[in-house]
């Protein structure tokens, strides 16, 4: 996702936690990536890296259809 943002925009994507729910030992953890405070994607899992790596891949398919394909991915 960062290398089709800065390719496209020349700008960074940036996470955002939205929220944190549940007991401590099974925290549900929801997270929004954004572009120029446009919301791309968003995810949920039981850990925050889960979560981001969801909305990235959420993300990489909103962007790659918003941008005219997917020329360079395989």
């Amino acid at each position: 996702l960062q290398e089709l943002t800065q390719e496209k925009t020349k700008k960074l994507p940036e996470y955002v936690l939205l929220s944190a729910s549940g007991p401590s030992h099974m925290k549900r953890y929801k997270v929004a990536v954004k572009l120029d405070d446009e919301i791309l994607g968003i995810g949920e899992g039981f850990s925050k890296k889960f979560a981001e790596q969801l909305a990235a891949k959420i993300a990489c398919e909103k962007f790659l259809n918003s941008t005219g394909g997917n020329d360079d991915i395989d």
